[in-house]
């Protein structure tokens, strides 16, 4: 079976870097489910949400995920955000976001960069 190569970066570093079968990603058109084979894509992520991903041992992962992007191209998929974890099960996950959420939020550097980015090209 075909695999996609998945990165997923944040502004401290490598979070994952891997083979895998399938990506799920929560963005701000709605859930993205990703196979080999894809359509080129680039969308943003959700506020917070978490991307489910299953490995090439079929193994899941859970990555809560605070704001950014997502890339598919070719069997590619690149992802920048500005907060990112691994974590063991969809539960950690969740909870990770609630106890995150709200130290993103008093002082967010990429809402504050897309803030500006929209006001630049209104002008």
């Amino acid at each position: 079976m075909s695999s996609l190569s998945l990165t997923i970066l944040t502004p401290k570093g490598i979070v994952y870097d891997g083979d895998i079968l399938s990506a799920y990603f929560p963005t701000t058109k709605g859930p993205l489910g990703v196979l080999p084979g894809h359509t080129p894509y680039l969308a943003s992520l959700n506020d917070k949400g978490v991307i489910e991903v299953l490995t090439n041992e079929k193994q899941k992962h859970f990555f809560p995920v605070f704001y950014g992007a997502v890339e598919v191209k070719g069997e590619r998929i690149f992802v920048l955000s500005e907060d990112c974890v691994m974590s063991s099960s969809l539960d950690q996950a969740k909870e990770y976001l609630e106890k995150k959420a709200p130290l993103l939020q008093k002082g967010d550097s990429l809402k504050k960069a897309q803030a500006s980015l929209r006001s630049g090209l209104n002008k």
